[in-house]
């Protein structure tokens, strides 16, 4: 491998840390601003999709930091400080279950990334459906009043599954051309 490539290499890895700031920057705002209010106190926002693709571009370790901490913001600020520790380890938990699903959706002989992606943001959203359910009945002993969160939280699942499959259907590609940063699912693909 030659010194440039290997200086190359090095300063992507140097810059994760700062993708995934801006990342969580992202989820922040596509959760606190880019938003629906619902009747019941809850959001339905686009940020699950931002946490999603968070985990395409950065991998397990730098995209899920991004995810659990962009959502943990969003929380906190907003007023939800109840609902922050399990945004928090939610939306982590999302990010690695979406790479996780995927890798095994590859071996299982799924040729597209868009179907693999699909399938994969559709079981992490549920995941996220259950889980605030599993917090809000069990945790915070909210009873018939969790069944009203998880009618919010299926209308924000399939917004982020539109997002992240709208959004890496034409960034990855677009991304992993400029040369600029490789995406996580590229990084991936080019070591098979």
């Amino acid at each position: 491998m030659s010194e440039l490539k290997k200086t190359n290499d090095r300063k992507k890895e140097t810059l994760l840390p700062v993708y995934a700031g801006l990342f969580a920057a992202l989820i922040y705002v596509a959760s606190a601003f880019i938003n629906i209010r619902m009747p019941n106190g809850g959001c339905i926002n686009l940020g699950d999709g931002f946490v999603l693709l968070a985990g395409l571009f950065l991998g397990p370790i730098y995209g899920t930091a991004a995810a659990a901490v962009g959502s943990l913001l969003c929380d906190l600020l907003a007023g939800y400080t109840m609902y922050a520790p399990a945004t928090a380890v939610i939306k982590g938990a999302m990010v690695l279950l979406l790479l996780l699903s995927i890798k095994l959706l590859k071996t299982a002989g799924v040729k597209y990334r868009a179907v693999a992606v699909g399938i994969s943001a559709v079981f992490c959203e549920l995941f996220m459906i259950f889980g605030y359910l599993f917090y809000e009945l069990v945790v915070l002993r909210l009873g018939a009043g969790a069944l009203t969160g998880a009618l919010g939280n299926i209308a924000q699942a399939a917004g982020g599954v539109v997002t992240v499959l709208a959004f890496s259907t034409t960034l990855i590609p677009a991304v992993s051309k400029s040369g600029l940063f490789s995406p996580y699912v590229e990084r991936q693909r080019n070591k098979n």
